[in-house]
């Protein structure tokens, strides 16, 4: 086996971990045992992964807009800005999404009033185009 980003394999059932997102063509070489020998090729496509390690400010009022930097690694261009899984009440939502780099991106984020008077978590989800997506479990407060 050689895996296409310089490592290989003798073994018959290898597994084998990528790096880095992107394009590798894989070979299998097969050698019977005259010495005869037959070679089959594929590409393997690695999506980008993301991570997302970061929000702040990581507690927002209820009833405010606020500019955020959500930081962590993988984001690539028009990429979204979601909140999910929250404690109850209304979620918040992201608007002026701009993905600064392929680690930082700065969105406002608007909450809305309603729901317990108590704080609220919130995950943070940043989605690519091509449908990876990383997300900051608990990563954004709602405070009353």
């Amino acid at each position: 086996w050689d895996f296409g980003d310089g490592t290989s394999s003798t073994l018959q059932n290898p597994s084998h971990t990528y790096g880095a997102a992107g394009d590798y063509t894989v070979a299998l070489t097969v050698t019977d045992n005259e010495g005869a020998t037959a070679q089959f090729t594929d590409t393997v496509t690695v999506a980008p992964k993301v991570t997302v390690t970061a929000i702040s400010p990581s507690t927002v009022a209820a009833g405010s807009s606020i500019l955020v930097t959500i930081t962590g690694f993988g984001f690539a261009s028009g990429a979204t800005v979601t909140f999910e899984n929250g404690t109850t009440g209304p979620p918040p939502s992201a608007s002026s999404v701009v993905v600064m780099n392929a680690e930082v991106i700065t969105a406002t984020v608007t909450t809305k009033t309603g729901g317990p008077k108590r704080d609220r978590l919130w995950d943070v989800r940043v989605s690519n185009p091509d449908g990876a997506f990383g997300a900051l479990v608990g990563g954004l407060m709602i405070s009353p």
